[in-house]
């Protein structure tokens, strides 16, 4: 009896059999209609939209207490070094050729 119940539940979730085909090298073949979505449909803007002239973005940075204050808020060590300035590339000796060269290569 169970054998029976298994078999007749497999034999029932079987999938309907396949719609006709179309050939794909028929022209005449009907095609679904090509449906476009903007990858960017969904997109919404975050945050203040409205640019800030620097001079104000400035002195509002100054006046909420400079570096520190945008380090407290992302939980960074208020005492962490400034970076220093970077060092200047080392240049390379110019190249010089031989009296013989008359700069041809």
């Amino acid at each position: 009896m169970a054998v029976g119940l298994l078999l007749w539940s497999v034999a029932q979730a079987q999938t309907a059999p396949a719609s006709r085909v179309d050939d794909p090298l028929d022209a005449k073949a009907t095609v679904p209609p090509v449906v476009h979505r903007s990858s960017l449909a969904g997109y919404r803007a975050g945050g203040e939209t409205r640019p800030v002239p620097w001079k104000q973005a400035n002195d509002t940075v100054t006046r909420i207490g400079g570096w520190r204050a945008y380090a407290a808020a992302a939980e960074l060590p208020a005492s962490a070094p400034t970076p220093a300035a970077p060092t200047p590339p080392v240049q390379a000796p110019a190249r010089t050729t031989g009296p013989g060269h008359h700069g041809k290569h």
